[in-house]
């Protein structure tokens, strides 16, 4: 969801300036160096108004193109720079921009300032820099923005729950720097309510933390002040922090969901044994010392025979297994069929063993009667239907 193409500025992770200490020396390449931001020192005062006042140097990005975040992020230095030099006027505010600003920016901005009835007066000022914004922000900036905080955030694992909220704050404060959708893009853009980034942040957080905000009869997500609700989150975090630091898992440790365990003698889980009543001995009770998963890892509580995921997707597994066509499984066979090619009737390999030494045996007896009597033209038949005889006994 952070990576949205409606999100004119990601709410995380956040841009980064780019400039040339930023940016690798194997990357300076003809890029790096120019998306890379000039800097310069301006004199400020601690209070403007006293002319004795402190003064301190401070740095500024000098702009000349960059992304919608750079830009709102340069627009929040210009505030700063004006307010530690005393610019109040429009003039002293126009120049205070040339200076800061080169490239197609600047072009923008006294493109506008040239006009014909254009003067330097505040308003003219602050309608240039919009200007400016134009060829920096997409179309319909606005109103996309405004979508993707409504309806397409999570929580980011790396944010914190009171950064989160400082985050969301200084995305809506930005909007004052977005090019309007109408109005010639010069216009006043509303930034979101208090009750609207309650009702953001909320949707932000995770299921858990706010099933545990709902079950609290002392907090509304509607009337609850945003404070309060990330002081609450802030808590279901450092809470949830603990427990996963000591146990490893968010959920507790095993004992706090087995009972107290051990060597309770009973059946009954007041006792201390399993809530299924396996005693000592039982298959269960092997697989309850173990208590590594494949699938939530190490010392979650159960193991991988007793995991409920795992159970349901070898129940799917095989019901899908089952569901399918069954296919001829050739089986290799050591049955020989009768040579009539009848197939209801087979003989196995002892058979044909035994079959062969009866015919051997018969066969001996018929040389040897051959060798005593006179040659009879009929005896190489009789011992084909001896053969055939002993193999269909029943013909």
């Amino acid at each position: 969801m952070l990576d949205s193409k409606l999100a004119v500025i990601p709410l995380y992770p956040i841009e980064p300036w780019n400039d040339k200490k930023e940016v690798p020396e194997d990357q300076r390449g003809m890029r790096a160096a120019r998306d890379a931001f000039k800097e310069v020192k301006l004199e400020l005062r601690a209070n403007p108004a006293a002319a004795d006042s402190f003064k301190y140097g401070s740095y500024f990005k000098v702009f000349d193109q960059g992304t919608p975040e750079q830009w709102c992020r340069w627009r929040d230095d210009l505030k700063r720079a004006w307010a530690g030099l005393g610019n109040t006027t429009g003039p002293l505010r126009a120049a205070t921009i040339r200076h800061l600003l080169e490239g197609q920016a600047l072009d923008d901005f006294e493109n506008y300032m040239r006009q014909d009835g254009v003067t330097e007066t505040l308003k003219n000022v602050n309608k240039a820099l919009k200007m400016v914004a134009v060829t920096i922000f997409p179309a319909d900036a606005v109103t996309n923005m405004k979508h993707y905080l409504n309806f397409e955030l999570k929580k980011p694992k790396a944010l914190k729950a009171r950064a989160l909220k400082t985050r969301l704050e200084r995305l809506n404060s930005w909007f004052e720097y977005f090019p309007t959708d109408g109005d010639g893009r010069i216009g006043q853009v509303t930034i979101l309510t208090e009750q609207e980034l309650r009702g953001i942040y909320y949707r932000m957080l995770p299921t858990s933390w706010r099933r545990k905000m709902d079950e609290n009869n002392m907090f509304s997500q509607y009337e609850t002040p945003l404070k309060d609700m990330v002081d609450y989150a802030e808590r279901l975090e450092l809470t949830e922090d603990k427990y996963e630091k000591t146990t490893g898992n968010r959920y507790g440790s095993s004992s706090n969901r087995q009972g107290q365990g051990g060597k309770a003698k009973g059946g009954s889980p007041g006792n201390g044994a399993p809530e299924s009543g396996d005693t000592k001995g039982s298959v269960a009770s092997k697989f309850s010392k173990n208590r590594d998963c494949l699938i939530h890892g190490v010392d979650c509580g159960h193991s991988s025979h007793q995991c409920k995921v795992l159970k349901a997707h070898a129940t799917k597994v095989k019901a899908q297994f089952e569901a399918q066509p069954k296919k001829f499984v050739h089986k290799k066979s050591h049955n020989y069929k009768k040579p009539n090619g009848d197939s209801e009737r087979k003989f196995t390999r002892a058979e044909v063993h035994q079959l062969m030494k009866n015919f051997g045996t018969k066969l001996q007896v018929e040389t040897h009667n051959m060798e005593t009597v006179e040659e009879n033209p009929n005896d190489e038949m009789e011992i084909d239907q001896a053969l055939e005889e002993l193999l269909n006994p029943g013909k």
